[in-house]
């Protein structure tokens, strides 16, 4: 998954740390860091005393606290801090990229002062805030951030805590980052985080928290909780913009999403020569949550040089009734399948699986001849 740094500032950080122990920054100059900082907060000030901010400008500042880490003061944090709570409370943001530039400093310079700073940002409550989710993101990669710097008991517990929040996406994050957490085998994690894990996976109302906590889970070779794995699992699926046909589908809770592309594509009369993903969201954009088949990788389908996760069977995915989501078959010509969860229920004796259940309709040819 390649991820720019405001995508997830936490595994920027954790790169340019690789890079640091490696030597390849060098020395660093005494204070640069808390210049630097100051600089920004003073630049970000003056932006956003205008009818219109330059956020390019803010943007070139935090730039050069993108590179190697550097220390800062903790004055110039919580004047940082205190101005962004300002910039919350005015409800006027200057745009994205302000809010990110600010967050990402704050966030890089891992200090334990910051826990309450982060914590609250998991709560911001505004009218129409596009970058809620983003804000959470910051949070999250934060505290994470500070449990490997520090080793901060707090951060822990803070991260903890989050995944018990009314607020779905706030849990997403916490557990998205407690997951990136769990994978440095060299850190020991907590037994509360495991069983933070297992919770949600288990009992969690959102399919988000509830699937990434399961990937955590299968990454670790952990067991998931529940027995989905002996179920049926059946599925509604129709061809977006094709009303003229629909299948009904039913697959062990054992079988892969491969499995289930092999059976949508047979009740359709179609043939298996073309790529795939699942977006389980049904967003292609929501890559935490998007499946490659057909030799693809796994998080998002794009291939880099990280181990690619093991892609789980649908009860570990978490899937349940009324989930719906895309199947996206053949890069080409761009397919697009609805996929409704109809149930999770019993076998039933005697019956082999996947099966096509019933199909309505006359299907669409897969290449038809046009005139």
């Amino acid at each position: 998954m390649a991820l720019g740094s405001y995508d997830d500032p936490l595994l920027d950080w954790l790169r340019t740390e690789a890079f640091r122990r490696s030597g390849l920054f060098g020395r660093q100059k005494a204070g640069a860091g808390d210049s630097l900082l100051r600089r920004l907060v003073k630049t970000v000030k003056t932006e956003m005393a205008k009818d219109k901010p330059d956020q390019w400008k803010v943007e070139r500042v935090a730039a050069q606290l993108e590179g190697p880490p550097l220390e800062v003061g903790e004055d110039s944090v919580a004047a940082g801090m205190q101005l962004y709570l300002e910039i919350l409370e005015r409800g006027r943001f200057g745009g994205d990229r302000i809010q990110s530039s600010l967050l990402y400093a704050l966030g890089r310079a891992a200090q334990e002062q910051t826990v309450a700073f982060w914590q609250k940002m998991f709560s911001v409550t505004i009218p129409r805030d596009r970058f809620s989710r983003k804000r959470k993101r910051f949070a999250a990669a934060a505290l994470a951030w500070l449990v490997v710097t520090r080793d901060s008991t707090a951060a822990t517990d803070s991260l903890i805590e989050a995944c018990g929040s009314d607020n779905e996406h706030a849990r997403s994050e916490a557990i998205r980052h407690l997951h990136i957490l769990c994978a440095d085998e060299a850190r020991e994690v907590p037994p509360a985080v495991w069983e933070t894990l297992e919770a949600v996976a288990a009992g969690d109302s959102a399919f988000e928290p509830r699937y990434l906590a399961r990937l955590a889970l299968l990454e670790s070779e952990r067991q998931i909780p529940g027995e989905g794995e002996k179920k049926v699992f059946g599925f509604e699926v129709k061809l977006k913009g094709f009303a003229g046909f629909k299948a009904v589908l039913e697959l062990r809770g054992d079988s892969s999403f491969d499995i289930l592309a092999s059976t949508i594509l047979r009740a359709f009369g179609w043939d298996m020569d073309h790529m795939f993903e699942f977006h389980l969201t049904g967003k292609r954009s929501d890559k935490d949550f998007v499946l490659g088949g057909g030799g693809l990788f796994g998080w998002n389908g794009e291939e880099d040089d990280r181990t690619p996760l093991p892609e789980p069977t649908l009860a570990e995915s978490g899937i349940a009734p009324r989930h719906s989501f895309v199947f996206l078959f053949d890069f080409g010509d761009y397919h697009y399948f609805n996929v409704k969860t109809l149930h999770v229920a019993e076998p039933e004796r005697g019956v082999r699986y996947p099966r096509i259940v019933s199909t309505k309709g006359t299907p669409p040819e897969q290449y038809p001849e046009w005139d």
